[in-house]
């Protein structure tokens, strides 16, 4: 994943501009949709159990905007991603 400073401060004016736009809130609300419904998919078909799926893929959501804005090296963030993508 490129983390670059155009992602980053993409990330953090929709952030911050949720709040006081309902396009944007519901751009943002949709985009958290799809990708915990191609997140969950994943995760089920990889062998996650059922009753983590929702919070696993909700996890990743985060744990990915949160490299966005605040990235790491290399190594550390693909830590991350292995960690959170084994099968529970």
């Amino acid at each position: 994943m490129v983390i670059d400073v155009q992602n980053s401060r993409l990330v953090t004016v929709v952030h911050a501009r949720t709040p006081l736009s309902p396009a944007i809130d519901t751009w943002h609300n949709g985009f958290h949709e799809l990708a915990d419904a191609f997140l969950a998919d994943g995760l089920t078909k990889a062998g996650v159990a059922a009753e983590d799926v929702e919070t696993v893929s909700r996890t990743a959501v985060f744990v990915v905007e949160g490299l966005l804005t605040h990235p790491l090296p290399d190594a550390q963030r693909r830590a991350i991603f292995e960690l959170i993508s084994r099968p529970r």
